[in-house]
């Protein structure tokens, strides 16, 4: 449901001094920034920022907040389900007054951004990864590693959504392995773990997740009427579902991954006529192709006059209604369990399943 959130609040002139005074307190003097992660174990970290000109003044303190780390810091893969939000919300508050007693309580401080996240559990990980990434780019940007770098590398990639339209920016898309994210959190801090470590880390699960930065948290705020943009309003699982679902969509639709040969017999066995049927043909063999996708073909349709955008995009829509995803699975590709005539579910079943049970399973 909820992983992480980035909240704010405005502190004054006493605020400021005791929090710069604070023990484990450190100043960046060229920023003229102020950090403290004495809890960042226990899933709190802050920053204050001070804005200052001749006759304006402005302290602005930043928490960044692991929700599940304030119940359960050693759990690296659980995240906050309805059923914790108050119990987060009594631990943030006793941490923070014991750090400092003038920071406010949650309910006082203010959403900038808030992660919406779901484990799929699925043998198929890296599978579905390699078929997400073939997906419905739309106004998507590109493919970016962990670290904000471009790369064409496969594997466990983030994909960095930001739309062209104003109202929907701010969105950031991440899908990937849990296990090497964690890994690759252990090379960067220069760690290496044991076997036993080793074996607890988390295996088969696809972490999806929808990060809303300002102009969507200020979107979400409006669009459900809410006061101001006060934390607990953002915990609620609706928004996540709707956050989660609705980009999950534009990536990957919600037909399932056929092999190629089956989603070619399968256009066969629809009512469409037979020049529709040779278009989606058409699709589905461009789509196949290697370092292809939905979107580069639609690109590619466009710019050399093979079918308009609006005509592409309704083929996409009429695949899916038809339960195929335009993203097929090759056919000789071997998958544990499977013949070489199954293919997947699609993305979206597997999200939905995946939060339907996280939901149900009270803490």
């Amino acid at each position: 449901m909820v992983h992480t959130a980035e909240i704010t609040y405005f502190p004054d002139g006493k605020l400021v001094k005791a929090f710069q005074k604070l023990q484990g307190t450190v100043w960046y003097k060229q920023d003229n920034v102020w950090y403290n992660g004495t809890l960042k174990d226990q899933g709190l970290k802050f920053r204050l920022k001070v804005i200052e000109r001749p006759d304006f003044r402005s302290p602005r303190l930043t928490c960044r907040v692991t929700f599940s780390k304030l119940l359960h810091p050693d759990d690296k893969i659980s995240l906050m389900t309805p059923w914790d939000t108050e119990a987060a919300e009594k631990r943030f508050n006793e941490l923070t007054s014991g750090l400092l007693p003038f920071l406010p309580k949650v309910r006082v401080w203010k959403v900038n951004r808030i992660d919406y996240c779901v484990n799929v559990h699925t043998p198929y990980v890296e599978e579905y990864i390699h078929l997400l990434k073939k997906g419905n780019r739309r106004y998507m940007q590109d493919w970016y590693d962990r670290n904000g770098n471009y790369t064409q590398k496969p594997g466990s990639l983030y994909y960095v959504a930001t739309a062209k339209r104003k109202r929907n920016r701010g969105v950031t898309v991440n899908f990937y392995n849990k296990m090497d994210e964690m890994m690759k959190s252990f090379e960067s801090n220069g760690e290496w773990p044991d076997d036993e470590v080793l074996d607890e880390l988390p295996k088969d699960i696809l972490r999806l997740e929808v990060q809303c930065h300002k102009v969507k948290v200020d979107n979400l705020q409006k669009k459900y009427g809410f006061p101001d943009r006060s934390v607990p309003y953002f915990l609620d699982p609706q928004i996540a579902y709707e956050m989660i679902s609705t980009y999950l969509k534009i990536i990957a639709g919600d037909g399932d991954y056929h092999r190629k040969s089956v989603a070619l017999e399968m256009i066969d066995q629809t009512g469409c006529r037979q020049a529709t049927k040779e278009k989606l043909k058409k699709i589905i063999r461009d789509v196949a192709k290697q370092h292809s996708s939905i979107w580069k073909v639609r690109d590619d349709y466009v710019s050399n006059g093979i079918m308009q955008k609006d005509e592409y995009n309704d083929l996409i829509r009429k695949l899916h209604s038809h339960n195929i995803n335009p993203v097929t699975i090759t056919n000789n590709l071997h998958l544990d369990g499977k013949t070489l005539k199954q293919g997947l579910k699609s993305a979206f079943s597997m999200f939905e399943d995946a939060f339907e049970e996280e939901t149900m399973q009270e803490g």
